[in-house]
Parts: structure tokens; C-alpha cells; sequence
């Protein structure tokens, strides 16, 4: 699990980094074995999920959100954006 989420946590940093550029903020929330990744930066624009072809380098990084995040998403914020991952991590050992 701890692969899972350091994995997700480098993707949804690194597509702001990569897509907007300037300041961005990352939150990491824990409730009722529950973590929740929260990615905010300052543009409107919303993530959208690009075809990618296994050869290609990129681009595969919503997927892989997708995939190892038990919930995922995106909104508007008044500054911006925020995308988020949320993992179930009852039970799970460190």
C-alpha cells in the first residue's frame, strides 16, 4: 500500500509541476482509516486523461491514479484546482 500511495503522490505532484508550473501545495489527510492526497495549484484548467500507448513515456498517470486509488478526483477551487486521491488503509501494514 505505502508503494501505492507514494506512486500516486509523485503522479498528481508532477502533473502540476509538469501542466501548470508556479506554486503548488500538497495535503495529506488521515481519518478513520482513510488517507486522502490533496494537490492544490493555480490553474482552472482540469485534468483530462490522455490516450497513451504502452511505448510511450508519458502520459499514463491519471490511469495510474485511477487504478490504485480507492477514489479520485478533481475541482475548482477559487484559486485554481484541487486533485485528490483517497486510499482505504484499514488493515494495511506500514
Amino acid at each position: 500500500m505505502s508503494e501505492a500511495v507514494k506512486l500516486v503522490a509523485s503522479e498528481l505532484i508532477t502533473n502540476a509541476v509538469v501542466h501548470v508550473g508556479g506554486a503548488i501545495s500538497l495535503s495529506v489527510y488521515y481519518d478513520d482509516g482513510y488517507l486522502l492526497l490533496v494537490v492544490h495549484d493555480s490553474s482552472p484548467d482540469l485534468p483530462v486523461r490522455q490516450p497513451a500507448l504502452t511505448v510511450d513515456e508519458g502520459g499514463h498517470g491519471l490511469a495510474l491514479v485511477g487504478h490504485f486509488a480507492s477514489h479520485h478526483g478533481w475541482e475548482h477551487t477559487g484559486r485554481g484546482k484541487k486533485v485528490w486521491a483517497e486510499f482505504e488503509v484499514r488493515g494495511a501494514k506500514p
